[in-house]
């Protein structure tokens, strides 16, 4: 039963699952910090992080997701830039850290910093399935 687990696609598949997962997270922590009516359950020091943050850390976060989601297919084809995508992931995500441990809430550094190590997994995954 649990050598179905070791199949190449069974693998790939997973990846590419955990893949959307990390980078919906993202994108709903952003489409969170982006509503008015959202932000406002939000407390004082996330607002403030809101309020504060660099137009270009928020670029990143959403470089971070959108190249992430758009490496998921190229990773269930087996394609070349899917490894790309998801390299250019884990720097735009990479470069959200100092913005967000320093400037925001610690639970919100966390996260990127997780967010930060899986599309380095991923980027390592993916270079690894893909060959050429």
């Amino acid at each position: 039963m649990l050598s179905i687990l070791r199949h190449p696609t069974v693998q790939v598949c997973g990846v590419a699952l955990a893949a959307s997962a990390f980078n919906s997270m993202v994108y709903f922590l952003i489409r969170e910090q982006m509503d008015p009516v959202a932000a406002m359950n939000l407390t004082d020091e996330y607002r403030h992080f809101i309020e504060i943050r660099p137009t270009w850390e928020l670029i990143a976060a959403h470089l971070t997701y959108v190249t992430g989601i758009l490496a998921v297919p190229f990773l269930l084809l087996r394609r070349k830039p899917a490894v790309w995508l998801f390299a250019i992931s884990t720097v735009a995500a990479g470069v959200t850290l100092a913005p967000t441990f320093i400037l925001g809430p610690f639970v919100i550094g966390v996260i990127m910093l997780i967010v930060t190590f899986a599309a380095a997994l991923f980027t390592w995954f993916s270079s690894k399935i893909i060959k050429g």
